[in-house]
């Protein structure tokens, strides 16, 4: 042990002789030995004796001038000397620190100043030079803005939030527009590197409120208007357009709020009530006795009354239309309402004898109507001669009058065919154009006769005339028709029977099914009671009534071997109750049916059978679902379609047929982005299995990059080309490490 001892001393005193050559002083090197190994090693490691100095401090700060509360950082950086090193910071306010960088956090305005470090090495040496650095704390000062922003109408022009203040701090505001609708609150928070402090103000939006007004609906016309006042009961100041009420026309008065008021645009209404009546138009005038309507209990101004007397559409009257009280208007109105006469009349012209002179007729009747007479004046015939009135009178209706024109030939209306035997009245001895006279020879009514009109003396006519009256036979006759086979030539019926009677036939000849004809005598013969003929048309195809389609496996009786129409034959192939079949009817020979019939059975099956629906992509196209199955049975499905999920409908047939039980028919519907179980965090290390190529939702694809334990991943999945998913998918792993690290 002394010699150990005795070597330090001596290590020392020869460290302090090189020391001390090289202007460098040490002070109580001894106390912070650690051991003489220690010293030993220190020495030998870093540097030679010769190249020990003292150490030296170069403080720096993290800003020299910061604001007030920020954060300042001190930072030692020492060399020189031999490490490690001891710190010693003092500064403004008694500061005073030994750690090597220490924080000062949220510094005041005390805290400015100059912060000086002294630092001490391994073996005690001192540095001698204390180095400072100066930092300034400036105060934060708080954003002013304009004061004009406290309120704005709802709805009204929001203002601009200023991003620089009025003392010159730049910054944002969130939200950074004004809301014109709803009260908010604004954030400002100043850019960095200044320093100011956040501010926060409200911008207060006031509801708008309309004006209210005292102001008549209406006013008579005539009467003074009210004035628009510009300010309303309830205090909003204003401008009206138009700004005077009309005192002569009804109309609309809006009221705008000046700006810098909170309140909205209003609009009246100002009637102007009549003060007399008037109906436009005036009735036009009518004939006696037409139609007229009931006159208006409200005038074309809008005034109510009542008329008197009573409406009169034989006679021209003038009416009296009284208002109703609590009007504007209370004068009474009148209206007449012409009424003009409807027939002309005329002095009748005597009789002439055919031949004689006829003088024109007058165009303006006794009356006073004007109108033109047709036909031309006839004076050979009795004629009717209509007179029509001019347009533009009341009278509108034709009048007759008749002009007796005495024959030189008396003429008389035939007499129609009568049937043998019937009864045969008496000639008229007045003919129809108004000659008397006598018949001859006496009435017979069982052959056709020829009987001579002789005149009475002292008539224009003078020379007989004759009448033939035919008598015809009773009834017709027909000789019958062969039957024919369907489709046969049949010849058109006579339209004159085996005993002269005329007429035509009903319906038209059909020569492809047995008919009956009805013959009906043309009008004016004897027989006048229509007379049947049935012509036979034997088929050619034989007819069936349908059989109704039955369930597969229900019981299905014979088919009939005669047909509806009468054929006579055999069925193939046998009766099948288990599917739709269909089944042929030869005839018998020696009929005119030559050619098979068929018939088909339908057998509805009993369960429904539909083609299956192709897969589609999430979101695609889905076409509706067939209400009809592929075997003929309907029904309805549920749910609704679905694009977006694979999805089992459910189909339930129509009640009544013979498939009852509902089908399920799916339909996949593929996804168009891939889906993966996440997987759990691991450490580094652990074994991690292979991602799964095929998705939770069915896509399949390829991993990149490779799997990794070590480190945390996130994985790209890429699906296989010719699927719905296009999009990759990602899955971060994640890796944690062994063992903790610190800065």
């Amino acid at each position: 042990m002394k010699k150990i001892y005795l070597l330090v001393i001596m290590f020392l005193g020869l460290f302090s002789f090189n020391l001390f050559a090289n202007g460098v002083k040490i002070n109580n090197a001894s106390s912070n030995l650690k051991g003489g190994s220690i010293v030993e090693h220190s020495v030998s490691k870093s540097k030679s004796i010769s190249d020990i100095t003292i150490p030296t401090t170069n403080p720096t700060v993290s800003s020299t001038s910061i604001c007030q509360g920020d954060n300042l950082t001190l930072t030692a950086n020492p060399s020189g000397g031999v490490a490690p090193y001891t710190y010693s910071w003092t500064g403004p306010n008694g500061y005073i620190s030994s750690t090597q960088n220490p924080v000062i956090n949220n510094i005041s305005l005390s805290g400015a100043g100059v912060y000086s470090l002294i630092i001490t090495d391994f073996l005690g040496a001192v540095s001698t030079i204390q180095n400072t650095a100066a930092v300034v704390v400036n105060t934060k000062i708080d954003p002013t803005f304009d004061a004009t922003l406290p309120a704005i109408c709802k709805g009204g022009t929001p203002p601009l939030l200023s991003t620089t203040s009025t003392n010159g701090i730049s910054g944002s505001w969130n939200p950074p527009l004004v809301n014109n609708q709803t009260t908010t609150t604004y954030l400002f928070t100043p850019d960095f590197g200044q320093c100011a402090n956040s501010l926060s103000f409200t911008i207060f939006v006031i509801n708008n409120v309309a004006p209210i007004f005292t102001l008549p609906t209406s006013i008579c016309q005539g009467d003074t208007p009210p004035i628009l006042p510009t300010i309303s009961n309830n205090g909003i100041v204003g401008t009206w357009n138009p700004a005077i009420v009309s005192g002569t026309t009804s109309g609309s008065y809006t009221f705008s709020p000046s700006i810098g008021q909170c309140a909205t645009v209003i609009t009246i209404t100002i009637n102007i009530n009549p003060s007399t009546a008037i109906f436009i138009p005036a009735v036009a005038p009518i004939c006696s006795g037409d139609f007229l309507a009931p006159l208006p209990t409200t005038s074309s101004n809008g005034v109510t009354g009542n008329w008197s007397p009573a409406l009169n559409n034989t006679a021209t009257t003038t009416y009296t239309f009284t208002p109703t009280s609590s009007q504007c208007a209370s004068a009474s109105t009148s209206m007449t309402i012409v009424v003009n006469p409807l027939t002309a009349t005329f002095d009748p012209v005597a009789p002439i004898c055919s031949g004689g002179t006829l003088a024109a007729l007058p165009t303006t009747s006794s009356n006073g109507v004007t109108g033109t007479w047709s036909p031309i004046i006839n004076n050979t015939a009795t004629t009717t001669y209509t007179f029509t009135p001019t347009a533009g009178q009341c009278d509108i209706t034709p009048t007759n009058l008749t002009i007796v024109v005495n024959p030189l030939i008396a003429t008389f209306d035939p007499v129609a065919p009568i049937c043998s035997g019937d009864i045969l009245a008496d000639l008229p001895t007045t003919s129809t154009n108004g000659i008397t006279g006598t018949w001859s020879p006496p009435i017979n009514n069982t052959a056709t006769t020829t009987y001579t009109f002789t005149p009475t003396s002292a008539q224009c006519a003078t020379t007989p005339a004759t009448l033939t009256i035919a008598v015809n036979p009773l009834l017709a006759t027909f000789d019958p028709v062969a039957p024919i086979c369907s489709g046969q030539v049949l010849a058109a019926l006579p339209t004159t029977s085996t005993n002269g009677v005329t007429g035509t036939w009903s319906p038209i000849i059909n020569n492809t099914a047995t008919t009956t004809y009805t013959f009906t005598p043309t009008a004016g013969q004897c027989d006048t009671t229509p007379t049947n003929l049935t012509i036979i048309v034997n088929p050619i195809i034989a007819t069936f009534d349908p059989v109704a389609p039955i369930c597969s496996g229900d019981i299905l009786a014979d088919l009939p071997t005669t047909s509806t129409n009468g054929i006579t034959g055999t069925w193939s192939p046998p009766i099948n109750n288990t599917a739709t079949t269909t089944y042929t009817f030869t005839p018998t020979s020696a009929q005119c049916a030559t050619t098979p019939a068929t018939m088909k059975i339908v057998v509805n099956p009993l369960i429904a059978t539909f083609n299956p629906v192709a897969p589609i992509c999430s979101g695609g196209t889905l076409a509706a679902l067939p209400t009809t199955s592929t075997n003929g049975v309907t029904g309805t499905w549920s749910p609704i379609i679905n694009n977006t999920a694979t999805t089992t409908y459910t189909y339930t047939p129509t009640a009544g047929q013979c498939d009852t039980t509902p089908t399920n028919l799916t339909i996949i519907v593929n996804p168009i982005i891939a889906t993966f179980d996440p997987v759990a965090p691991i450490c580094s290390g652990d074994i991690l299995a292979d991602l799964p190529t095929t998705s939770t939702n069915g896509i399949t694809g390829t991993w990149s990059p490779a799997i990794n334990n070590t480190a945390t991943t996130t994985y790209t999945f890429k699906p296989t080309s010719a699927q719905c998913a296009t999009t990759p998918a990602t899955l971060t792993i994640v890796v944690n490490p062994l063992i903790a690290t610190f800065e």
